[in-house]
C-alpha cells in the first residue's frame, strides 16, 4: 500500500510538471510597458532615416541602430542587456527587443505607439509585424 501511494505521488507529481511544461512562460507585463515606451523613442529615428537618409539595403542592424541614434546614442541605454534588432523594409522600418532568444516588443516607425507585444514568452527573437499592413 505504501509503494503504491508512493508510486501514485510520483505520478502526479510528473504529470503536473508535465501539463505546465505545455504553456508558455508569462512575460512580465510592467517589463513589457517600459520597454515599449523606450522603444518608441528609438523607432522614430530608425523611421526618419530609412526613409530621408536612405541607408544601404544590407545595413546590419547595430549599424542602422547607431545611424538612426547618433544624435542621442542614450536612447539605446534603456536597451542594456536585451537585443536589440532593426530593419528596414523599403520605406518602412521597425524596431524589435528580445531577451536573449524570446521577442518582447515590436514597434513600426510609421506609428505613434508600439505595435506588437508579446504576451507570452514564446515568440522566437524574429520580427512580428507585417509592415506593408502596419505602415499605411
Amino acid at each position: 500500500m505504501r509503494s503504491f501511494a508512493l508510486n501514485l505521488i510520483v505520478f502526479a507529481s510528473v504529470a503536473v510538471l508535465s501539463a505546465s511544461c505545455l504553456h508558455a512562460a508569462q512575460v512580465d507585463p510592467e517589463e513589457i510597458s517600459g520597454l515599449a515606451a523606450a522603444l518608441t523613442k528609438v523607432s522614430a529615428p530608425v523611421h526618419s532615416t530609412v526613409r530621408y537618409k536612405n541607408p544601404p539595403a544590407d545595413i546590419g542592424d547595430a549599424a542602422l541602430l547607431a545611424l538612426a541614434t547618433a544624435h542621442n546614442p542614450s536612447l539605446l541605454a534603456a536597451f542594456d542587456g536585451y537585443v536589440l534588432r532593426a530593419r528596414q523594409d523599403g520605406p518602412n522600418s521597425s524596431v524589435l527587443v528580445c531577451k536573449g532568444e524570446i521577442a518582447l516588443v515590436e514597434d513600426a516607425g510609421c506609428t505613434g505607439q508600439s505595435d506588437w507585444h508579446a504576451t507570452q514568452a514564446d515568440h522566437p527573437c524574429d520580427y512580428v509585424l507585417d509592415l506593408a499592413t502596419t505602415c499605411p
